[in-house]
């Protein structure tokens, strides 16, 4: 089979290159029958697997010479398989070839010397736990946001960031990202654990925000989802500490769950009248001073404002017909609520639970008395009063 010549940056040996294969150095060509390598200790090494199926080839050799090792297959390399180079604690750097299109299972497991890993655009799938334990990695090489958005990655552990932290786009480090609107999707953990990431410009293409897309993004301050976005995944937001301001537009239905828990810097939060559940969407946003919970809401859930400790007031809506266990426990500040709706809503344990000493429930007027006997309302009936 031929091999196709491709152009990537050269590497550094001994693991000393944050960057990886992005030391700007110089240009080789690298084959797609070959991966380029360097080790801490300058020995040679080899992959946990020879078997065709571990790289869609042959393997041949592997060979080490001034500082640069070298693996050569007999045909083109397109996968790195599962386990392939699992606790190859002296792996510095590799190059990964452009013909590749998945990373396995444990595939860099507890690579606990790579220092930066650079992955090329015809990836499509990363496996689970392909990257856990590498906990030396400072940055991840892409030259394509597009291509990158599209990968499918198995867990949390399968995306490099979440030891790396920061991206880079054709070597420059990644703090204002602009998805492109080719995009439809930003898929499950995309930028799990970005902390280089300060602001996101979202395209009208978006439908969806996936599961833990940017979750710990802990730098991130700004962002601003279009209207074209129907869905935001469990966890999307998880502990964006730095967070400030969010607008859940009217076209989102499906708010995950704990969409933005932890988010302790989050002051403002308008929620969308297409939402219809929030499901601790809101658990331990400490700095929540305003909401605004949208008509279409029809069940406040488990948690969903638990322990925002900076929340004073909050008004629900007429469309609530149900608050789960703890909605607002730990909401120390709160001391009114307005309740809309004229027939109590099935209320679950603890919902006002250490809540403000001083806190005031305002329900419809010709509602009072049916509130007061209402089942787990009846535990706040010398709270309850008529607006």
């Amino acid at each position: 089979m031929a091999a196709t010549a491709l152009l990537f940056t050269a590497c550094e040996s001994g693991g000393t290159n944050e960057g990886g294969n992005n030391n700007g150095e110089g240009d080789v060509v690298v084959q797609n029958n070959v991966i380029l390598y360097t080790t801490t200790d300058g020995q040679k090494l080899y992959p946990n697997s020879t078997e065709p199926k571990a790289f869609g080839a042959m393997f041949v050799s592997s060979t080490y010479e001034n500082g640069q090792g070298v693996l050569t297959f007999d045909g083109d390399v397109t996968t790195i398989g599962d386990s392939a180079f699992s606790r190859c604690e002296n792996l510095a750097s590799i190059v990964i070839p452009n013909s590749v299109s998945s990373i396995g299972w444990n595939a860099f497991k507890n690579c606990s010397s790579l220092t930066g890993i650079t992955i090329p655009d015809n990836i499509t799938s990363i496996g689970n736990y392909a990257f856990e334990g590498c906990s030396n990695l400072k940055g991840v090489y892409i030259s394509d946001v597009a291509t990158w958005c599209k990968i499918s990655f198995g867990s949390y552990d399968s995306n490099p960031l979440n030891y790396a932290h920061n991206l880079y786009l054709n070597n420059e480090l990644v703090t204002d990202l602009v998805i492109p609107d080719s995009i439809i999707s930003i898929r499950e953990y995309a930028f799990y654990n970005c902390s280089s990431l300060m602001s996101i410009t979202i395209p009208d293409s978006v439908t969806s925000i996936g599961d833990n897309a940017f979750s710990d993004c802990s730098s991130l301050k700004s962002i601003i989802i279009p209207d074209s976005v129907t869905s935001i995944g469990d966890w999307a937001f998880y502990n964006c500490s730095s967070l400030a301001s969010i607008t859940i537009p009217d076209s989102v239905t499906e708010l995950g769950d704990y969409a933005f828990q932890g988010c302790s810097s989050l002051t403002n939060v308008t929620i969308g009248n297409g939402v219809t559940s929030i499901y601790g969407a809101f658990d331990g946003c400490s700095s929540l001073a305003n909401v605004t919970i949208g008509d279409g809401v029809t069940s406040i859930e488990w948690k969903a404002f638990y322990h925002c400790s900076s929340l004073t007031s909050i008004t629900i809506p007429d469309s609530v017909t149900s608050i789960g266990d703890n909605a607002f426990c730990g909401c120390s500040s709160l001391a009114e609520v307005y309740c809309k709706p004229t027939t109590p809503p099935d209320m679950g344990y603890d919902v006002f639970y250490k809540t403000s000493s001083s806190l005031k429930i305002y329900v419809p007027s010709s509602s009072v008395d049916a509130y007061k006997v209402a089942s787990e309302w009846e535990d706040y009936n010398n709270r309850i009063y008529g607006f």
